[in-house]
């Protein structure tokens, strides 16, 4: 299973939904956090300083063309980023299996700060999408499986991990005991960018998660203005 792909085709099928999440995206792919004037205020969580954001970055940067380059789309924001950077190979398809064409892509050179590797973060951030899409309580099996379809193209294995994932009961106080020292910018970055942030229900969500990962209600909102959302403090 390529875990980089389905987080892809999750970061895909959310922004698609709107313009506002796909011009994040495209600015997070350009390096959003780490030009935010934010950063240079007084108070800032060491969890939060800049070393945290390329490795963020590069992640979604990696999914992102992982999805590109199976077939998967993306609003026109960042389809632009992706033909400047990631243009159409000029050669045939190669026969050789899908996972040894891994995208070129600059991580950070600093092993990541939770110890964790890439796969197994980017397995952390598709439980963290899945909870905030759930987050409004709107998403029916209906709903789930419509959502599941438009992540095209996964194979039945991924798709199947999808449907277990959707399935379970998920609680913020278990997803924050499975994020460790280091994922916690990250986890809360996607779940911003899951969302549209719109309700009431996802508002409480956010400081819900806020709390329980420790990050301080200033920290939270510069995240969110970060992100062109509703503060949530």
């Amino acid at each position: 299973m390529d875990a980089g792909k389905i987080l892809g085709a999750m970061i895909g099928q959310r922004v698609g939904r709107g313009g506002a999440n796909g011009k994040v995206l495209s600015r997070v792919l350009e390096g959003i956090a780490a030009a935010a004037d934010d950063d240079h205020c007084d108070h800032v969580d060491p969890r939060f300083t800049r070393d945290y954001h390329p490795h963020y970055e590069s992640m979604v940067r990696d999914s992102v063309v992982r999805h590109h380059r199976s077939g998967g789309r993306y609003p026109a924001d960042t389809d632009r980023w992706l033909q400047q950077h990631y243009p159409p190979a000029q050669h045939p398809p190669s026969r050789q299996r899908p996972h040894s064409h891994r995208p070129q892509v600059n991580y950070p050179t600093q092993p990541h700060p939770s110890g964790l590797e890439c796969d197994r973060r980017a397995e952390v951030l598709i439980l963290a999408m899945i909870m905030a899409v759930q987050a409004d309580g709107r998403v029916d099996q209906r709903e789930r499986d419509k959502i599941i379809e438009k992540l095209y193209p996964l194979d039945q294995f991924e798709i199947d991990f999808l449907r277990r994932e959707f399935d379970r009961i998920h609680r913020i106080s278990d997803l924050a005991g499975a994020v460790p020292r280091g994922m916690e910018y990250e986890v809360y970055a996607v779940s911003l960018l899951a969302m549209d942030v719109d309700t009431r229900q996802e508002l409480m969500y956010l400081r819900t998660l806020a709390n329980a990962l420790n990050i301080d209600p200033r920290t939270c909102n510069q995240m969110h203005r970060r992100y062109g959302a509703p503060t949530a403090f």
